[in-house]
């Protein structure tokens, strides 16, 4: 599935950094230098315009096998497997040229004066998902889910920015059937994801060197982040 994403921007610029490039343009010598490299040889307070990128969604399959070891009981094994690989960057496109992308893209390959890639590498994935069902009675069934989802990001690519990496997934649910035709499900989850990321082992979040100024806000500083996101789910079916 793809989709096109699009927004506004702004950028605001400290004082230190529009003296220090408003210092160099003011001169001849440097306009000419800051014009060899794609630099302006002015920064104003703050820049806006529109952003955009085209995302597409990584394709899925699951297959799985259902056991019923009692009349009552049902267990599901799943084998779930995931594209992150079509997640090797994201192109963000700018409506207009800036001096924080001037400088960018001196660091980071693949970025122009209008548009910052950012480099993800994501790797598809394969794990596996297990469920229950137990119906209480003939018009109610229990339910209960587990899945440790393996991440998609490499060990050298985690990023504060992408918190969700090795996460477990829980869930229960409940359904009911009001008559023959209808069926009332009401479910609960929640995933729960933990990483650390020791300094300078990701060159998308703490990476050190002078290569690395882009994509490394956190450099040479340890890493830890924590998610927890928890989904409620209704769905009513009838037939007519």
């Amino acid at each position: 599935a793809k989709t096109h994403m699009k927004g506004d921007y702004k950028i605001s610029y400290s004082n230190a950094a529009r003296s220090t490039i408003n210092g160099i343009g003011g001169s001849a010598t440097g306009a000419i230098a800051l014009a060899v490299l794609g630099i302006p040889s002015y920064v104003p307070e703050e820049e806006v315009g529109k952003v955009s990128m085209d995302l597409t969604m990584p394709a899925t399959f699951q297959t799985g096998i259902k056991f019923k070891p009692t009349e009552r009981l049902q267990l599901n094994v799943d084998a779930v497997w995931a594209d992150y690989k079509e997640w090797d960057a994201f192109n963000i496109v700018f409506d207009r040229s800036s001096a924080v992308l001037s400088l960018a893209r001196l660091f980071s390959p693949g970025s122009t004066s209008t548009q910052l890639s950012y480099p993800l590498n994501f790797q598809s994935t394969w794990n596996l998902a297990f469920g229950a069902a137990y119906d209480l009675t003939g018009r109610i069934q229990l339910r209960a889910g587990y899945e440790p989802r393996a991440s998609a990001i490499p060990e050298d690519r985690r990023s504060p920015m992408v918190p969700i990496n090795e996460a477990r997934y829980y869930s229960l649910g409940l359904g009911y059937k009001w008559d023959k035709d209808t069926d009332i499900d009401l479910g609960i989850g929640q995933l729960r994801s933990k990483d650390e990321i020791p300094a300078n082992t990701s060159c998308a979040a703490n990476c050190t060197g002078i290569d690395n100024v882009v994509y490394n806000p956190y450099a040479g500083l340890d890493i830890k982040t924590e998610a927890t996101v928890t989904i409620v789910g209704l769905a009513f079916r009838t037939k007519f």
